[in-house]
């Protein structure tokens, strides 16, 4: 007669543990993939919207919004911080992404034509509206916040172009924004090579302008009628820099309210510095043209040569450049 057993045998219970973590480790990856891929899908969108909001702008006002209102169009260090608007592109573009209420609360002062005003954390009613959270502009894969664990993080207050061979930023240590944290952005827009410099020179810097700068006024039309919408880049992902890759905190950040812009002369390094797009994303950094299509490009690309110059031909918008995106495009 036989006995029936009840329990597993010790070595029976080992192999289906073994199944088991085997499982476990074959099947964490893939979730982390299509996780990833799911935000990488979602700051793509993000991008798409910021681009259309942009086209929406243009509409209303012949015109593209100014990278950033500032007190002069090519910006020289010292600025006068003290007489200076900053407000962003991000912050007009407001009314084109749902968040015409948080705008109507802010004084926007002056226009492209005339922007000198306080600086918007010198106005009570724009300080508040700074420290709305804006999920549009931030990056699922990034979580930009973390800057406020940071105790040495730097996040910019204001973002502008060169002036001459000088590059002016406004930043301020986390503790300025704390008991109250400013919202972020993981994105910012074009500014080109150099963004606009005025030089005059044989090199003529500005051949590579893009198309967002202090108190720029590019519309469509002009990227139509130059370099065409579909070759020029107009917004992409800003990570900012990690000092110490062994923390997931990053080192700088940009408040979404006076960073409109940055350049791209630094090209786009494996590990993104101060003022260079990058992004969190494996190999990768979104981008979207003007014409509204997202472009992932590849990281990596720093230093002269036929990917380099690729994507600074990208960045201009009337350079009159030919080039091959397959050279920087993933």
């Amino acid at each position: 007669m036989s006995r029936r057993r009840l329990a597993f045998t010790l070595i029976e219970l080992l192999v289906v543990i073994a199944i088991i973590a085997v499982l476990i480790g074959l099947l964490v990856p893939a979730v982390q993939k299509v996780r990833e891929a799911a935000a990488r899908s979602k700051c793509q969108n993000n991008l798409k919207q910021i681009a259309l909001a942009a086209h929406n702008y243009q509409s209303s006002y012949g015109r593209l919004p100014p990278g950033v209102l500032a007190n002069a169009q090519v910006i020289t260090f010292p600025a006068d911080q003290s007489t200076a608007a900053w407000l962003s592109c991000f912050s007009l573009l407001l009314p084109y992404l749902e968040q015409d209420s948080l705008y109507r609360t802010m004084k926007v002062n002056g226009t492209v034509d005339q922007p000198v005003g306080p600086a918007w954390f010198n106005i009570p009613e724009n300080l508040r509206a700074s420290f709305s959270r804006i999920s549009m502009f931030e990056c699922p894969s990034d979580d930009i916040y973390q800057i406020y664990d940071n105790p040495s993080g730097r996040i910019f207050s204001r973002m502008y172009t060169a002036g001459g061979p000088t590059i002016a930023a406004g930043f301020n240590n986390v503790s300025f924004y704390t008991p109250n944290q400013v919202g972020l952005t993981s994105y910012l827009g074009v500014a080109g090579n150099a963004g606009f410099t005025g030089d005059t020179s044989a090199s003529n810097w500005d051949q590579w302008v893009g198309v967002f700068n202090a108190n720029s006024k590019t519309s469509i039309v002009d990227v139509t009628a130059n370099d065409g919408t579909s070759n020029t880049l107009m917004f992409g992902e800003i990570f900012g820099y990690v000092r110490d890759t062994t923390t997931p905190a990053n080192d700088t950040a940009y408040a979404w309210i006076g960073c409109g812009l940055t350049w791209n002369n630094f090209g786009l390094p494996e590990n993104p510095r101060v003022w260079t797009f990058g992004s969190r994303h494996a190999g990768v950094v979104n981008f979207v043209s003007t014409d509204g299509a997202v472009r992932a490009l590849r990281r990596g690309t720093v230093s002269p040569g036929e990917g380099y110059n690729t994507y600074i031909y990208m960045c201009g918008y009337k350079d009159g450049r030919t080039f091959d995106p397959s050279a920087v495009s993933n």
